[in-house]
């Protein structure tokens, strides 16, 4: 695998990381407490970083087609 190739997939397991936290946090007391308009802007954020994930998986596959 090239050293770009290495860093995508190692992006992709980081943001992989943060996505499982994130989805895991708007689970809790904590983010139900918080204003809507925070609870708003974190799901928007939920959905920008999935689509960036899907994407760098989509690269990932490409690597070995």
């Amino acid at each position: 695998m090239e050293a770009y190739q290495q860093r995508v997939v190692d992006e992709q397991l980081h943001l992989t990381e943060k996505l499982v936290k994130l989805i895991d946090f708007t689970t809790t007391a904590n983010y139900r407490a918080l204003p809507e308009a925070d609870r708003n802007l974190l799901i928007d954020q939920r959905h920008v970083m999935s689509s960036y994930n899907d994407i760098l998986a989509e690269r990932i596959a490409r690597f070995t087609a």
